[in-house]
């Protein structure tokens, strides 16, 4: 079966933020394209400011837990910072919206989604103190089986990876056995 949603990332920035050197927590090593892209507009932003805003990556959770990214963005610890948008789906379903099943099925229909998305990503960040710059999506997250998959029914008790509430409620109703990662 092919692919069926887009989760995103989302660079936010905390606003009125002063200074020349920043520190940026990503949540994913090295190798993600994700922390690739973000080394690459550090790079960008480093260049386009001759130098006067030196942007450090520090990846992996190496600065902060993913799960503590935005909160430090909003204490004023860090003044940028890349989280998983969806992880946010408890403060907001808007934040999940990206990671919905059979919603966005490719990368030209994930930046539709971001489109009509971020303004409202952008209002509720701000209420906190947060601006998104831009999101990417990740590659698409798919069903793998040693078989086709011709109706929901041959999911009945398949065993799936489920990284959030929203996917665990799908794979369960799909009557697939999810196993939380």
């Amino acid at each position: 079966m092919k692919h069926f949603f887009w989760p995103q990332n989302a660079l936010a920035l905390a606003t009125s933020v002063n200074a020349q050197g920043w520190d940026m927590p990503t949540p994913n090593g090295d190798s993600t394209f994700h922390t690739q892209n973000i080394s690459a507009f550090a790079d960008d932003v480093r260049a386009a400011t001759d130098g006067g805003l030196d942007i450090t990556v520090h990846s992996a959770g190496s600065l902060f837990p993913h799960a503590e990214i935005k909160g430090a963005l909003r204490s004023r610890s860090v003044p940028i910072g890349e989280f998983f948008l969806s992880r946010l789906s408890n403060e907001d379903l808007a934040y999940g919206l990206g990671s919905q099943p059979f919603l966005a099925t490719s990368y030209e229909n994930a930046q539709r989604l971001w489109d009509v998305q971020r303004p409202v990503i952008t209002e509720l960040l701000a209420a906190q103190g947060l601006m998104p710059l831009f999101s990417v999506p990740w590659p698409a997250q798919g069903l793998y089986t040693n078989g086709e998959i011709a109706s929901v029914a041959v999911l009945n008790g398949l065993r799936f990876r489920a990284y959030k509430a929203a996917l665990e409620v799908f794979e369960t109703l799909a009557g697939a056995a999810p196993v939380q990662i």
